[in-house]
Order: structure tokens, then C-alpha cells, then sequence
């Protein structure tokens, strides 16, 4: 499960993760659950193909620059079409895309945009990460380490809330 209120987490949805974004409606918080199967039916791409749209459409917020004049509904319909940039492009090199227009001009022009996009948008998941579950395993904590801290802090509250014992010296 992933919480975020990111959508680009979108592309890490599979049958194992559900992502879960937080929304208000009616003054109470909410969340939305998307798996695989919901981000399919939502948008009928697979959640990594969703990678490819933001390459073609780009996002302000994050920077990515995209395709000029290449919004949400065209990048989406253009993947639905095509399946990948990739394939977008080597459709447009062999000129069998049917593209019209400024819309033509405009992906045929920004190619190495498109592709910087895609990498730009694409969430890593090859960080080299030196610790394992077992290192975050939540384990008994050091009760009187903790209640000299927090004596320290003044965090009365604290020491009563996690029912810590005052002991005299």
C-alpha cells in the first residue's frame, strides 16, 4: 500500500500495490484505492504506460517539459493507439502514424523532448538500498533511555501518554 497524493505513484500500481490517494469531499478526508485493475479501467492503459503519457503531455509541477500542445486526453489517446512512445516514434518514422496537423508537427519536432520526458517521469526503482525489512523491524524500545529523554525534554505528557514510570535515583 502507498499512500500519496502524488498520481505519478500511479505507475507503480500492480496486483500486489494498491495506491491510495487522499482526497476531501464534504470536510472529511477520503482516499481512493488504485490497483492494476482500477488504473485499466480508469484510464485503459496499464499503470506503466502511464509513464509514457506524462512524457508526451509533460507536468508543470514536476518540471517535465512534454510535447508542446500535447495535453492529458491526446497523450493518453495517443498511447491507447500506439502502446509506447517508442512505438509512437518508429511509427512516425516510417510515416505510418496518421498524425494531421500541428499535432504531427509538434511530435515530430520534440522527440528528444518526449523521450527526456518519459526518462524525467519514470520512477526509479534501482536504488541500491544497503538495508533490509528485517533492519525496520519494530522492536522493544529502551523504556528508561526514553524517559530520561524525555524528563530531559520536558515531554510529560508523553511520559504519561506511553505510561513511562518517573524513577528516582
Amino acid at each position: 500500500m502507498i499512500l500519496s497524493g502524488d498520481r505519478d505513484t500511479f505507475q507503480l500500481a500492480t496486483d500486489k500495490v494498491t495506491i491510495r490517494i487522499p482526497h476531501t469531499k464534504g470536510g472529511k478526508t477520503q482516499n481512493d484505492e488504485y490497483n492494476k485493475a482500477a488504473i485499466i479501467e480508469k484510464y485503459g492503459l496499464e499503470p506503466k504506460q502511464l509513464i509514457d503519457v506524462k512524457g508526451l503531455q509533460g507536468d508543470s509541477s514536476d518540471n517535465i517539459p512534454g510535447v508542446p500542445g500535447i495535453g492529458e486526453k491526446t497523450a493518453t489517446a495517443l498511447i491507447q493507439k500506439f502502446g509506447s512512445i517508442e512505438n509512437l516514434y518508429e511509427k512516425v518514422e516510417k510515416q505510418e502514424a496518421e498524425l494531421k496537423g500541428k499535432q504531427k508537427e509538434n511530435i515530430e519536432n520534440n522527440k528528444d523532448l518526449a523521450f527526456l520526458s518519459k526518462t524525467l517521469g519514470t520512477i526509479n526503482l534501482e536504488v541500491p538500498i544497503k538495508h533490509t525489512l528485517e533492519d525496520f523491524k519494530v522492536e522493544e524500545w529502551d523504556k528508561p533511555k526514553v524517559l530520561e529523554l524525555f524528563k530531559e525534554l520536558n515531554f510529560n505528557r508523553y511520559i504519561e501518554r506511553f505510561s513511562l514510570r518517573w524513577r528516582s535515583k
